[in-house]
């Protein structure tokens, strides 16, 4: 059953009000990372530099410290365990001394072959994961961290409440196992044979995952990095995780600055302004999960899957042009190409407007670009896909969307 009329008018209310607002919703927390308390571990910094002598170090402070028995480290090439940060990054499991739970140990160490500068630059930005972790906290869509501390030997660890598996695990195992083939939620016939999560569990994990990032927002934070493989999933329950990328807006601003040397997303989940190395608002979150929702219905690749930079913006002139010639002229990248698209308009103008590659109206439609998803899907993406981030619904906006108020069957 669709929601009600009354349900339509405030989703289509809270659209045209978009312009009137920017995301925050609130100042946030009124500290900083740099001001942040941490705790040292009374350890001894003469042992060997090895990670794994590191990492045997940490766990075993813990647990002299009572909080840990009975680790094991546990590493994959993908999922909920992974080691993929430049052999910098690991994930352990281990058991609360206390009552015998599983917990999620993230050591975050710094690479002791920068010079002095680098390595406290790096040290503080292990330290922000913490810091942004303590202040969205309390959010049942947010992993929740339970401990943080930071060693004499500039290791930052992370203490957090242990889950199953991630989205992208399950969506991998819908598509090993069949999934969901019975069509009954408008998706193509075409995709008969490769299983999908079913349409309930896609609208109630993206509806988790929307009031998560809108709890994000409303505290002024950009998580800058939404994908299925950071999504995790515990007791049914969607938890957004890996705040290594996330940001904090400065107060009184409402647009990040775009750096060549940091870039938010991974690669396939950038939207326009992050190619282009414009300013750039929390809406890139919204891009991504967009992103997100497209790679349930196809998991054996990223939904935008491109190597390089020409390809992505092929693909984002596709999908949501034609691309307007201001990232052309208010951008930082000076090497941005344009679409080399042809869609062989009646015209013959292949040029397109601002680079956006044939007339728009013979770009193929979105639901033929997404025809392996469900149709029920395509005007909440499109919402989430406009080129121009103002555009992008904020998250707590699309959780007014029809989508998310139909029972749906699978």
């Amino acid at each position: 059953m669709m929601m009600t009329g009354m349900k339509k008018n405030i989703y289509k209310k809270m659209l045209s009000l978009r312009s009137n607002g920017n995301g925050s919703g609130g100042s946030g927390a009124g500290a900083s990372a740099d001001d942040m308390p941490i705790e040292p571990m009374g350890v001894d910094e003469k042992i060997s530099e090895t990670s794994s002598m590191k990492l045997e170090l940490m766990l075993t402070s813990l647990k002299a410290k009572g909080r840990l028995f009975n680790w094991k480290t546990r590493y994959s090439s993908g999922g909920l365990f992974a080691k993929n940060v430049q052999e910098l990054c690991s994930i352990h499991v281990a058991k609360l001394t206390a009552n015998n739970e599983d917990v999620i140990v993230k050591l975050k160490q710094v690479d002791k072959k920068l010079n002095a500068r680098d390595q406290h630059a790096m040290l503080q930005w292990n330290v922000r994961e913490l810091f942004m972790l303590e202040t969205v906290r309390g959010h049942p869509s947010i992993i929740q961290l339970t401990y943080g501390i930071v060693t004499p030997l500039d290791e930052t660890v992370l203490e957090l409440e242990p889950c199953e598996h991630t989205l992208w695990d399950l969506a991998q195992m819908h598509r090993r196992t069949g999934g969901n083939n019975n069509n009954n939620n408008g998706a193509s016939s075409s995709n008969n044979l490769v299983g999908t999560i079913p349409m309930p569990l896609v609208q109630r994990y993206m509806e988790q995952l929307l009031s998560g990032l809108e709890h994000c927002h409303k505290m002024r934070i950009l998580h800058g990095d939404i994908k299925a493989t950071n999504l995790f999933i515990r007791n049914g329950w969607l938890k957004i995780a890996d705040f290594g990328a996330a940001q904090q807006l400065a107060p009184g601003s409402n647009l990040y600055s775009s750096k060549p040397s940091f870039q938010v997303n991974s690669f396939a989940y950038r939207p326009m302004e992050i190619v282009a190395l414009c300013k750039y608002s929390p809406a890139v979150d919204i891009w991504a999960a967009a992103c997100t929702i497209i790679s349930l219905f196809d998991p054996a690749r990223d939904p935008f899957y491109s190597t390089t930079i020409q390809q992505l913006v092929n693909i984002i002139d596709m999908v949501a042009g034609p691309i307007p010639e201001y990232y052309y002229t208010h951008g930082g990248n000076p090497t941005l190409p344009r679409s080399t698209n042809d869609y062989g308009d009646n015209n013959n103008n292949n040029n397109g407007s601002g680079g956006g590659g044939g007339g728009v109206s013979c770009r193929p439609p979105f639901s033929l670009v997404f025809s392996h998803v469900p149709a029920i899907l395509h005007d909440l993406l499109q919402a989430m896909l406009k080129i121009d981030q103002a555009d992008r619904p904020l998250a707590g906006v699309l959780l007014w969307h029809p989508f998310f108020h139909s029972r749906l069957v699978g």
